[in-house]
């Protein structure tokens, strides 16, 4: 069973699968996907499969949601390997169908402020 699409949590190395149409990721005991940042917010952001693409939606402009290092002011399509960052936590979206081993994502060095 594939358990792909999904988010790669940099700082433990854990695979979050993308198993419902709508995944929200927040501080909020809701959340698909806790974030324990104070940084961010209750519901923070969302990722969500518009007919097979995969997108991802800030639910909260006060708090910044970076994909590949710019600000998502609204929804904006992922492509395999993207770095998505919500306050101080770091993802990689993998969307590999086939069940492709983490490394084949080609992670870029994120460059710290």
């Amino acid at each position: 069973m594939s358990i792909y699409p999904a988010l790669l949590e940099k700082s433990t190395g854990e695979l979050h699968s993308l198993s419902s149409s709508s995944f929200l990721a927040g501080r909020s005991s809701r959340a698909d996907l806790p974030l324990l940042d104070p940084a961010c917010d209750r519901e923070h952001f969302r990722i969500v499969d518009r007919s097979g693409t995969m997108q991802i939606e800030p639910i909260s402009l006060s708090r910044n949601t970076l994909l590949n290092g710019a600000r998502v002011t609204q929804a904006m399509s992922l492509a395999h390997g993207a770095d998505i960052q919500a306050g101080e936590e770091s993802f990689v979206f993998l969307e590999r169908q086939d069940g492709s081993q983490m490394e084949d994502a080609q992670l870029q060095p994120v460059d710290s402020p």
